[in-house]
């Protein structure tokens, strides 16, 4: 998988109930799958090709919890 999807990497959804959302990559699944969370977004899988990728890339400590996600999402 390309460094597109790279951990910590801010993302729009495209497809789905969460479409329109802010997530952000925080690990890495099956070939064509990443683990994405945001603000309104719970913690899933989400195919690649429902994302779209944006600029912005966070740095996210290997133990988060919501509340820094969210603090890192708005400092960028």
């Amino acid at each position: 998988m390309s460094e597109v999807f790279a951990i910590g990497r801010v993302c729009y959804k495209t497809h789905g109930r969460d479409a329109g959302n802010k997530v952000v990559v925080v690990e890495k699944a099956s070939n064509g799958f990443v683990m994405i969370e945001g603000p309104h977004t719970k913690k899933s899988r989400a195919n690649v090709t429902h994302l779209l990728p944006t600029s912005q890339k966070i740095t996210l400590p290997s133990v988060y919890t919501p509340k820094d996600l969210n603090e890192a999402l708005r400092t960028n």
